[in-house]
């Protein structure tokens, strides 16, 4: 207790933990878990200190309370109670969570302290994704794995997982921020900034991860979009991305087939002509799916594609069980009944997954009509409470983190299972950095 009650040790504590913050996604799960459960003490034994508890006075806090009662209402009506029951309980950290991130980064200013961290991690993580991209090995050893006709997928960093795009998609703008500062006290100028986001764009790009390529890209055109604003000239900004993206799908086969064509195919665009890879050290024979704009004009429908098998099943779970679905995290049992077996969806071998691939239609179909009311509501408080900042905020780090929880919950996109320990993860911290920029009369009383 002594240690925590120094002030010293407290700050180099909160350093710590500011540090292990993106370090923990790297490790994995488990790192991610713990560093949750240290956040929550941290933030307990802080509050009970100080004996300020207008912290859990929040609106927004009460709201995820209330997401969480809708989560515990389907557990205890589900028919795999018994099966979800632990994995559910802990679900609580999606309310507390963001609490503790937002406690964190108004009781310490290490706000840029965190974003440097993520600013080194990412230029570490950009630069080892090219080096196995030329090399098919990276610094860490790592050898790209699971090469066929359509995909060479660069992991760098996470070694076999294929999450490097999904991890750059979110730290790389964190790091951007720091950049951003450092160019707003002028120890930069305007062409590091760009080419440090220009950097992680194509590293994000070479990993094939497409959602994650389309969500970044939707972020770069409002940055593109701002510093073009800000000055007429930079719209020159805009020219090297497009120069560089051509000559990508011109000389690489792999991205071509892996963003156009085996994504046409998924996309459920019907049949497509064929063209075989370039790279001359893939001896597969296998023809590859091409794009072509009018198998895309007759052929397109959701419900025919790969991610269309999981929408429908999830759609009908959601008839099945409307009120409070079928259970948080249970997608994946309740997808293999009989009953599934005669929807009208081309890919119905493939219906099951841990998860639907979109954050609306899990909830929908895991926690139902009162689970998705619960989370909408507060998803839209959030977004307008936020927003009001947005308008009046001078800041560009707060602007993208806030476009950032836009786009990482976008509702019309594929994702990872929204109640998995790194999407709450990134959920909390994202929105503690959003409500630490407006929240400072919290701690008037100590």
């Amino acid at each position: 207790m002594p240690l925590i009650n120094n002030n010293n040790s407290t700050l180099i504590i909160s350093k710590i933990l500011s540090i292990l913050i993106p370090i923990s996604f790297v490790v994995g799960n488990a790192a991610i878990n713990v560093l949750s459960f240290l956040f929550f003490i941290f933030f307990l034994f802080n509050l009970i200190l100080n004996k300020n508890f207008n912290f859990l006075k929040q609106n927004y806090f009460i709201l995820l309370l209330i997401c969480y009662m809708s989560i515990l209402s389907s557990l205890i009506l589900s028919e795999f109670s018994n099966i979800i029951f632990f994995k559910s309980l802990v679900l609580f950290k999606i309310a507390i969570l963001p609490i503790c991130f937002q406690y964190f980064f108004i009781k310490f200013p290490l706000r840029l302290t965190f974003f440097y961290v993520c600013f080194l991690i990412v230029l570490f993580a950009c630069f080892d994704a090219w080096v196995q991209y030329f090399f098919d090995v990276s610094l860490l050893g790592s050898s790209i794995t699971g090469i066929n006709d359509s995909s060479r997928r660069i992991s760098g960093i996470f070694f076999d997982e294929k999450i490097l795009g999904s991890f750059l998609k979110v730290f790389s703008l964190f790091g951007f921020c720091y950049v951003v500062n450092l160019y707003k006290i002028k120890k930069t100028n305007i062409y590091f900034t760009y080419l440090f986001f220009i950097f992680c764009f194509f590293s994000i790009l070479i990993t094939q991860e497409r959602s994650s390529f389309i969500v970044f890209s939707l972020m770069s055109i409002f940055i593109f979009f701002y510093t073009i604003f800000i000055n007429k000239k930079n719209i020159l900004f805009l020219v090297l991305p497009v120069i560089i993206i051509l000559y990508l799908f011109s000389f690489d086969s792999y991205l071509k087939n892996r963003y156009i064509s085996s994504f046409s195919t998924s996309a459920g665009f019907g049949t497509l002509d064929f063209q075989e890879p370039t790279k001359e050290k893939n001896n597969n024979t296998v023809p590859v799916p091409s794009f072509n704009i009018n198998n895309v004009m007759k052929n397109f429908t959701i419900k025919n594609s790969l991610w269309g098998a999981h929408f429908v099943t999830a759609n009908q779970i959601f008839k099945n069980n409307l009120f409070v679905g079928s259970g948080p995290r249970t997608f994946r049992y309740e997808c293999r009944k009989k009953e599934y077996d005669r929807l009208d969806v081309k890919y119905l071998d493939k219906r099951c997954s841990t998860h639907p691939h979109n954050f609306v239609f899990e909830i929908l179909s895991e926690l139902g009509l009162f689970g998705f009311i619960t989370f909408f509501c507060t998803f839209t408080y959030i977004i307008y409470s936020r927003a009001k900042v947005f308008l009046n905020i001078n800041s560009l780090s707060y602007k993208l983190i806030f476009l950032m929880f836009l786009m990482y919950n976008w509702p019309v996109a594929t994702t990872g299972s929204f109640f998995a320990s790194q999407n709450i993860f990134i959920n909390s911290l994202i929105l503690g950095l959003l409500f630490s920029y407006k929240g400072k009369h919290l701690f008037n009383s100590s």
